[in-house]
């Protein structure tokens, strides 16, 4: 019988052991499972995380607990307030009591709705402070300002719309000039063979060949984006009538109201002007003689053309000096005809023509005449609407233009 050395058989088990580690080990790194790389991720929050907060916090966990009990309360008071409640938010935000809001509530509601606004001016000028800060509309100086204010603003508007103009034609232009354009002529590299040996050589040429040359000019164009129709106002018009102007309605009305504003005794005439200029007719989207209230004969021209004449018809609203044999009141002549009526019709007209005057108007100056001949007690009144196209946005864009010298 042999005898087996146990010494050799334990190194033989401690390498057999090592190997399969080391077996294990290649196979983990080796897997596919554990090789293929993991997706790369990055630090987003760079800001170093620190207790200040919880430090400064005297009881943390009783600022928490008061927090949300704080915010459960106002959840819960949202969907299940009360009158009761309701009222106590009242009075906290106002600092009066139910009875007394209820009592300015009902003192405000009496106010007529035409003194409002009076009312709330009154009420804010009793602060002292507002004096320098609200300006009294109402007061007479401030009106004669804001007068004063508007017609220089008129007359600075006509001085900067043809200041453009003037520089231009001084030759002197807004927009910047930068001359003509210089561009370098291009260079070409030709190469030429030489055959005096049997190799090849090459020598290097130049050849300098002018291009096309161009004179260039930049122009910048200034558009409107964006119209908008405003009406005109009083101030647009130079008259010898009264005139007052409807925010609302944006209508204007000329003339008195009052059917007795004019005494023609036997017969009178009364003549009246109404003068505005207008710059662009492209722009003037309506310009409309809507009424015409009058006793007792009118004539109406727009720059010499008749649109409007009553109660006779013709071509003339002439009085003529001349008495009938049935009344004491002078005689109307409207046309060569020997037709003749009397100045005094004996009752008010009231018409609504609805014209569209603007196939007479004109650019620059522009006149409305009226005429009015009354016999007895008379008057008139006349509405017009007119609404000119203003721009609220321009643009700017540039442009080149390059000819060949």
């Amino acid at each position: 019988m042999g005898v087996v050395n146990l010494g050799n058989i334990g190194s033989l088990v401690n390498s057999i052991l090592l190997m399969s580690c080391i077996s294990g080990a290649i196979l983990f790194w080796c897997s596919p499972s554990y090789a293929d790389h993991l997706d790369p991720t990055f630090r987003t929050n760079e800001n170093e995380q620190t207790d200040l907060f919880e430090k400064n916090i005297p009881d943390l966990r009783s600022f928490e607990e008061q927090i949300k009990s704080d915010r459960e309360n106002a959840i819960h008071g949202i969907g299940n307030s009360s009158e009761d409640v309701k009222m106590q938010g009242i009075e906290a935000l106002s600092g009066k009591s139910i009875s007394e809001v209820e009592a300015e509530t009902e003192r405000l509601s009496k106010i007529p709705a035409m003194e409002l606004e009076s009312t709330g001016r009154a009420k804010l000028l009793e602060d002292e402070i507002l004096d320098d800060l609200w300006l009294d509309g109402s007061k007479p100086g401030n009106i004669r300002h804001k007068e004063d204010a508007k017609r220089l603003a008129k007359a600075q508007e006509g001085l900067l719309a043809n200041m453009l103009g003037d520089l231009k034609d001084m030759g002197i232009e807004c927009g910047q000039v930068r001359g003509n354009t210089i561009r370098e002529p291009a260079y070409y590299l030709q190469l030429e063979t030489i055959s005096r040996r049997p190799d090849t050589r090459y020598e290097q040429m130049f050849c300098e060949s002018p291009r096309r040359e161009y004179n260039c000019r930049q122009f910048f164009n200034v558009r409107c984006t964006n119209k908008v129709s405003k009406p005109l106002q009083a101030e647009s018009f130079a008259t010898n009538m009264p005139v007052r102007y409807a925010p609302r309605t944006g209508i204007l009305t000329f003339g008195w109201i009052d059917n007795l504003s004019h005494i023609g005794e036997c017969g009178e005439v009364y003549d009246y002007n109404i003068e505005f200029d207008l710059n662009d007719l492209r722009n003037v989207t309506e310009f409309k003689l809507l009424n015409v209230s009058f006793d007792d004969h009118v004539r109406i021209t727009v720059n010499d053309h008749q649109i409007f004449m009553a109660p006779e018809q013709g071509d003339r609203l002439e009085l003529t000096g001349e008495r009938s044999w049935r009344s004491r009141y002078f005689l109307v002549k409207v046309d060569e005809s020997d037709r003749r009526y009397s100045a005094e019709y004996g009752t008010r007209h009231n018409h609504a023509p609805d014209i569209d005057i603007r196939r007479h108007l004109k650019e620059g100056s522009n006149s409305i005449k009226v005429r009015l001949i009354v016999g007895g007690g008379g008057g008139i009144w006349l509405k017009f609407r007119a609404k000119v196209a203003e721009c609220e946005n321009w643009g700017i864009s540039r442009e080149e233009q390059c000819r060949l010298k």
